[in-house]
């Protein structure tokens, strides 16, 4: 049944169901996965980065813990910001004022690229 031959004497033809063609001979084989590297590569990563974030959140924990050492540091920025409190509302600002930068830098490019495409309709 892997091949069967056609009618009048033609080449014979590969019969797709019964496993691969090699040399005559059929097999069952099941080819290896390619992606089992892979895999493996990618839960070395996932390892890699748990300890990673691990000695991240250690080192936050302790830097919190035992970090009375930086306090002449904020009460220096809390009298600067307490003094000056336009620029305390600017630097609380700041992430939003990015976040719209960023959000205007999309809106430019998604622009240039429905013009670019023409419309359909």
């Amino acid at each position: 049944m892997a091949d069967v031959v056609a009618e009048h004497g033609q080449e014979p033809v590969h019969d797709v169901t019964a496993g691969t063609h090699t040399a005559g001979a059929v097999t069952h084989e099941t080819p290896p996965d390619p992606r089992a590297p892979n895999i493996r590569r990618g839960l070395w990563y996932f390892f890699i980065a748990n300890v990673i974030s691990f000695a991240a959140m250690a080192g936050i924990y302790q830097l919190i813990w035992h970090g009375d050492f930086m306090n002449p540091g904020f009460e220096a920025v809390y009298r600067y910001f307490s003094r000056h409190e336009t620029q305390a509302v600017l630097a609380a600002a700041m992430p939003f004022f990015a976040s719209m930068l960023v959000g205007f830098g999309y809106a430019r490019r998604a622009a240039r690229r429905r013009a670019r495409t023409p419309s359909v309709g």
